[in-house]
């Protein structure tokens, strides 16, 4: 399978990711501490599969500080994550994901000496107007943009553009594979800072934590497929990896229409104008992610 094969899995594991998390926060486990707990221990010991495959040499400090903020952040951008989950429709938060995008150029122009062409801020603007029409509901009013849970979901973005710059630092000077075991483990030292400070209930029967560690696991082998992909080619792959929106969005519309206790329930207008919301988002993170 090349690249683009890699990518598409990706974006279906990432989007399959989103939807069985979104599931279990609504029918099976409806206790963010507990779903963070869970889905940061899984991914966790999946990583630990991984070591007998990287060498065990101490990478150059400067290169364990970019893998440390990383893991710190992505740890604490997944716990925030799930704080939102439950108050956040899976067709509205999968869009305002692409918020990544913007949050990442602009934290590349104000620490990395960046510039961009004067279109890409247009690009950037498309994004956000199309992340506030993804969150409209029946009420059709702006509030509903400003709901906590949204500006949950826009911090765990920054907290995870700040994640993806160190992640991307390290593996211009270290194998892929080696800076995603050091960044993962460093998340399992927040994890285990997380569950001190919390201390959240971790003794569930088997069918509340199944689908949230099944999440964990699609997302997992999302990122193995990813950095396989990025090996290959970085900027094609993360366009392909926009996918994951739509695939989300189309299959929380099937099931509107034919399970509406499943996810979630709106009319044909409010999926029409989040539709029209995730367009923008795409086509705005595609031009981005095209320089």
């Amino acid at each position: 399978m090349n690249y683009v094969g890699y990518a598409f899995l990706a974006a279906v594991l990432f989007a399959g990711n989103a939807l069985v998390s979104k599931f279990s926060s609504k029918h099976a486990l409806n206790d963010p501490d507990g779903l963070a707990a869970y889905f940061l221990l899984t991914n966790f010991v999946l990583i630990l599969t991984l070591l007998p495959f990287v060498t065990t040499r101490l990478p150059a400090f400067e290169l364990l500080i970019a893998l440390a903020t990383g893991g710190v952040f992505y740890a604490f951008g997944f716990y925030i994550f799930f704080k939102a989950l439950a108050k956040v429709d899976a067709s509205s938060f999968s869009a305002i994901f692409q918020m990544q995008a913007v949050i990442i150029a602009v934290l590349a122009f104000l620490f990395l000496g960046e510039r961009f062409p004067q279109a890409n801020y247009l690009w950037a603007l498309l994004i956000v107007g199309g992340a506030t029409m993804v969150t409209v509901d029946e009420s059709v009013s702006l509030k509903s943009f400003f709901r906590p849970a949204v500006w949950l979901l826009i911090v765990m973005q920054f907290f995870h553009a700040v994640a993806g710059l160190s992640l991307g630092y390290a593996v211009k000077r270290m194998p892929i594979l080696e800076a995603l075991v050091w960044e993962f483990l460093f998340m399992g030292g927040v994890t285990g800072l997380l569950l001190m400070m919390r201390r959240p209930k971790l003794v569930y029967p088997v069918k509340k934590v199944a689908p949230i560690i099944l999440a964990a696991t699609l997302n997992f082998a999302g990122v193995l497929a990813i950095l396989k992909a990025f090996q290959t080619n970085l900027t094609i792959s993360s366009v392909i990896g926009l996918m994951q929106a739509p695939i989300v969005f189309l299959v929380t519309l099937l099931l509107a229409r034919f399970n509406p206790n499943l996810l979630e329930n709106h009319t044909k207008e409010i999926y029409f104008i989040r539709g029209i919301g995730l367009t923008m988002t795409l086509f705005g993170a595609y031009r981005l992610a095209l320089g």
